[in-house]
């Protein structure tokens, strides 16, 4: 009975703790679930990966690498980036470099393209916010690190330089020219002449299979109402302004303005002397003696600005008419009277001056308004489940379809980030799915039917010009390395064998002279530069230039030449640069090596 007792407590214990524990481990995977990865201590969320992915998206174009997909590339530089930024904050941290919370509203302030008239503009700065997807405390977040970056990398200049031998060897290099002999050992029209068997064709195809799948593909149809359109089409009349600006009038009512002269002088006594000046209204006499600031009660602008007593100053002196004087005031051991010099009365601006104004601010309310008043309409008929002919006709006047797309070249007007996760999480083929609503500040998109692709493999038929012609350069490649070895078995040793072949190829021989240059990519003159010149042996090197000719090259000649100075401050300061840069990816590769990262599913 005991026994029986104690093992349905020992059942009733492992049931409550493998409850307990399947509960945490859900937890636990929906908290890794909203995270990309780990960095030490810090977690990535997975919703900055998705920003950082769609910002590369947008810049698509840029990307062109061999043997990966731009997807694939894609997707690896935007992890790469959010562990960069990681680990130099980590940094940083330690090194005690942060940015405070001043220096972030200063950075963010001053940004040209918040300013308007050279005044930070809150619609700019919002309107911005929305046309990347961010809050403010998300932005403020990226300036800040964008600020430690900075200070990061002037203490890495500190330390990231080269010695004067360094730099001497490098000139060496940058500034020499090379002479180079070419021997045509293959011609590209040769690709064509390579032998391709159909059962070569078929066992590439085979092997190859994933280089012809078409990737999957996209089309969307979608309602979109866009504030920007109705602006356009909206349009004032003149006895609206007129009207707006009658009923308003009080807004355009401008305040008494008075213009002081605030007048600076050392001794107490040539008081009487400036009253006396002032009375006359000697004003010119006073500016080439006296030190003169204006004070302006409209805008507030002092010259000197550091003298903000003068506000009070202004204010106890209570002066009410044109040309009367203040007592004396004293500060800083200087002394100061203050003269009224104009007033300018109150009065309303008139309708011309403020015309433009309203037309805009009208333009605006009423755009707004009917933005409104379609996205309300839209949004109830998209989610109704049957809809009649009139609403479908008010529907077809903002319906929009988009061509057959694939994920690396998503339509401009639905590149949204939450609409391409969406799409590519193929989330519509859940139920309820659709319609799906994107809103952002000044426009509305509903998707309302996608229709999607499974990737598919190419038949064989369609691919097989692009195989055969792949064939045939391997071959023409594995052919020229043939030549190259026969070519070497006389050649490394023997400077005269170089004579000969001279003599069997004249009519295909080459004699150049480069200088080194970083403006322009060409494959024959980065292998003449990489051939070390040999005193016991030929110097040499087999390259393939642009057009897929072979050649076989032999350095026979190395000169330097001679560089001014401010070529060669150029030259230093962009060597010190690159010194920067290399001392950048060295601390990021040390990091990196040190660092514990751990990446969660999603």
């Amino acid at each position: 009975m005991l026994y029986k007792n104690f093992l349905c407590k020992l059942f009733l214990l492992i049931f409550i703790l493998s409850s307990f524990l399947g509960i945490l481990g859900s937890f636990l995977l929906e908290k890794e679930k909203k995270y990309l990865a780990k960095v030490n201590e810090e977690y990535i969320p997975y919703s900055d990966y998705l920003k950082v992915k769609n910002f590369f998206e947008k810049e698509n174009k840029t990307f062109h690498t061999k043997g990966e997909t731009s997807k694939e590339y894609i997707h690896l530089e935007s992890i790469n980036q959010l562990i960069n930024e990681s680990l130099l904050r980590q940094f940083a941290k330690k090194n005690g470099i942060q940015a405070s919370n001043e220096e972030v509203e200063k950075k963010v302030f001053s940004e040209e393209i918040f300013l308007e008239n050279k005044v930070f503009s809150k619609s700019k700065f919002f309107d911005f916010l929305n046309r990347i997807n961010l809050s403010i405390e998300e932005y403020y977040k990226i300036v800040e690190n964008r600020i430690i970056f900075e200070k990061l990398e002037k203490m890495i200049e500190i330390f990231s330089y080269l010695l004067p031998k360094e730099i001497e060897n490098l000139k060496k290099i940058f500034f020499q020219k090379r002479i180079a002999t070419f021997l045509e050992i293959s011609n590209n029209k040769e690709i064509d002449e390579q032998i391709v068997e159909k059962k070569e064709i078929l066992s590439f195809y085979n092997t190859n299979k994933e280089d012809f799948f078409v990737p999957e593909k996209f089309f969307v149809e979608y309602v979109e109402v866009n504030l920007n359109d109705i602006r356009k089409k909206i349009e004032i009349l003149d006895k609206e302004v007129l009207k707006w600006y009658e009923e308003n009038k009080k807004n355009f009512y401008t305040s008494e303005r008075k213009l002081y002269n605030i007048i600076e002088f050392k001794e107490k006594e040539e008081f009487k002397k400036i009253s006396e000046k002032i009375r006359k209204r000697n004003f010119l006499d006073l500016e080439n003696y006296y030190k003169i600031y204006n004070l302006d009660t409209e805008n507030e602008v002092i010259e000197k600005k550091e003298d903000q007593n003068w506000i009070k100053f202004v204010e106890q002196s209570n002066l009410k008419k044109e040309g009367e004087i203040s007592k004396i005031f004293y500060l800083d051991k200087k002394y100061y009277i203050i003269f009224l010099k104009k007033i300018t009365p109150s009065y309303y601006v008139s309708f011309n001056k403020v015309k433009e104004k309203i037309i805009k601010f009208l333009k605006e309310e009423k755009s707004k308004k009917e933005y409104e008043k379609i996205k309300k309409k839209i949004l109830e008929i998209v989610f109704k489940n049957s809809i009649n002919e009139e609403e479908k006709n008010y529907i077809s006047l903002y319906s929009k379809k988009s061509n057959w797309f694939d994920s690396r070249n998503f339509p401009i007007d639905i590149s949204n980030y939450r609409i391409k996760e969406f799409i590519l999480e193929k989330l519509f083929f859940q139920k309820n799915q659709l319609p799906f609503l994107n809103q952002e500040k000044e426009k509305l998109q509903v998707l309302t039917k996608v229709n999607f692709e499974r990737k598919k493999l190419l038949s064989i038929d369609s691919v097989s010009n692009i195989i055969e012609n792949k064939i045939k350069r391997k071959k023409f490649i594995e052919k020229n390395q043939k030549k190259s070895e026969k070519i070497l078995e006389n050649f490394d040793n023997n400077r005269s064998f170089l004579e000969s072949i001279k003599k069997e190829y004249k009519n295909k021989l080459y004699r150049k002279e480069f200088e080194f240059s970083e403006k322009y990519y060409d494959p024959i003159a980065n292998s003449v530069f990489s051939i070390p010149l040999l005193k016991e042996k030929n110097s040499y090197t087999f390259s393939y230039d642009k057009n897929d000719n072979y050649f076989l090259i032999v350095l026979e000649k190395i000169k330097y030449r001679d560089i001014d100075e401010r070529e060669e401050k150029i030259f230093i300061e962009k060597m010190n640069k690159n010194m920067h840069n290399i001392y950048m990816k060295v601390l990021l590769s040390n990091l990196r090596n040190s660092a514990k990262i751990k990446f969660f599913k999603n």
